[in-house]
């Protein structure tokens, strides 16, 4: 018995014309640090295939979820400075979605889509356009455990805000001084990029570091509409339309993305216990599918490395 294919389904397999949306998804804290971090260096090539027209000329926007509580301020604007110059060198739409949070950093990136696309769901965490720094003051620990503090240093503010000697007022209104610039350009950047979208009346709650729910981040201005990613493109693109992950940054596999750093920082969750036998080093078991093998605990973190520059080798999924 032979089946048939129509020509109008052929041509569908064969020359697809339905849109693509390229979603990526940017979750964990903003820094340039080893780990599951968010930073200009670990997405770079995320962000260049999530834009990259040359290879699917069927692309019609790029969706970015985030899930962020911030971090650094200067890779949240390095980030979002990306995604805005790929944006407009392409030619292509930005949407941004806040997830469960999209605060501080989180919050910086969330406004990289354009003026209209900006979303969150009702129960997100909006907001938090503020600046915040703290530490502990320890002299007093130190005197009760008989330590002397010996700090020696050329330039008078070099060893500024030591948490081993007393407060100095210039000290603290040094730091005040940074956070207050620091909050001006936040806000600078928030007005310019949601354009006459803020409700001024309320500008002192909007840029006071406080949080919102989806809702009430709506009646601000901080977010354009409520809604989730498939919801809202496909309303924008069709049922049809086809979207396709991005992945952000190197896949690591378990139990290797628990392992740091070649100073071999080791979280032991989930992996081999640890073993010792007539003073050898202690030893890590590891099994990934069918293969396992033992390797020494100083080498967990060389190990890691390795894998992470491999990944970060491959390309990007289109």
């Amino acid at each position: 018995m032979s089946s048939w294919i129509s020509v109008s389904a052929w041509r569908k397999w064969w020359s697809p014309t339905n849109k693509v949306v390229h979603h990526l998804r940017l979750k964990g804290a903003i820094a340039d640090a080893r780990g599951p971090n968010l930073s200009l260096r670990s997405l770079e090539k995320a962000l260049a295939a999530a834009f990259d027209k040359s290879k699917n000329q069927r692309l019609a926007a790029v969706a970015i979820s985030i899930n962020s509580p911030g971090g650094s301020p200067v890779q949240s604007s390095l980030i979002y400075g990306r995604i805005r110059a790929l944006a407009d060198e392409n030619e292509v739409p930005v949407f941004t979605f806040a997830e469960d949070v999209a605060a501080s950093g989180g919050f910086w990136l969330l406004t990289a889509g354009d003026v209209g696309r900006v979303y969150a769901d009702p129960a997100s965490l909006v907001g938090s356009i503020g600046v915040v720094t703290g530490g502990f003051g320890m002299v007093g620990l130190i005197e009760k455990l008989g330590v002397e503090r010996r700090l020696l240093h050329a330039g008078k503010s070099k060893a500024r805000s030591d948490p081993f000697s007393p407060v100095k007022e210039a000290d603290q209104a040094k730091t005040k001084e940074i956070l207050s610039d620091m909050h001006v350009l936040f806000e600078s950047h928030v007005r310019a990029s949601r354009g006459g979208k803020l409700a001024e009346e309320r500008a002192e709650d909007i840029f006071s570091g406080d949080v919102w729910l989806g809702k009430e981040a709506k009646d601000l201005g901080l977010v354009d509409d409520l809604g989730t990613m498939r919801s809202v493109i496909r309303k924008e693109y069709g049922e049809e339309v086809e979207i396709k992950e991005v992945k952000a940054g190197p896949e690591v596999p378990w139990p290797f993305s628990t392992l740091t750093g070649s100073m071999g920082v080791v979280s032991t969750m989930g992996i081999g216990g640890f073993g010792s036998a007539g003073g050898r080093e202690q030893q890590i078991d590891l099994r990934v599918g069918e293969v396992s093998a033992s390797i020494p605990a100083s080498a967990a973190g060389a190990v890691a490395e390795a894998l992470e520059e491999r990944a970060a080798e491959q390309p990007s999924p289109q």
